[in-house]
């Protein structure tokens, strides 16, 4: 599963923090993840500059066998020292565990 983030830095971070992307069930059971700095570690968000607009991309592999269904894909940052989430909103109203979910996606059966 590809996934492209776009962040804008409404300010300058003064720390550095991790990304993580996750595909979840319909109980929020995490199926697959994929966690690291922006940009593969190559733009620390402490480099990020008021203004500034970030292209992030990421491939997450189904490493087991996920059965067919509806998976959610959730976002979001946090501190790699302390393993707590930046506070997430969406249309101001704070995601559940700090989570945005930005997509659904939905996996067929293989049909050989």
């Amino acid at each position: 599963i590809n996934v492209t983030l776009y962040w804008h830095a409404t300010q300058a971070p003064t720390k550095d923090y991790t990304v993580f992307v996750h595909i979840v069930n319909s109980t929020g059971k995490l199926i697959a993840q994929k966690d690291n700095p922006p940009v593969q570690g190559t733009r620390p968000t402490s480099t990020w500059e008021k203004g500034e607009y970030i292209e992030d991309n990421y491939s997450i592999e189904l490493t087991q066998r996920v059965p067919p269904g509806k998976y959610d894909i959730n976002v979001g940052m946090y501190d790699p020292t302390t393993g707590r989430r930046l506070e997430a909103y969406l249309d101001k109203v704070r995601c559940t565990n700090d989570a945005v979910r930005i997509s659904s996606i939905v996996l067929e059966a293989n049909k050989k």
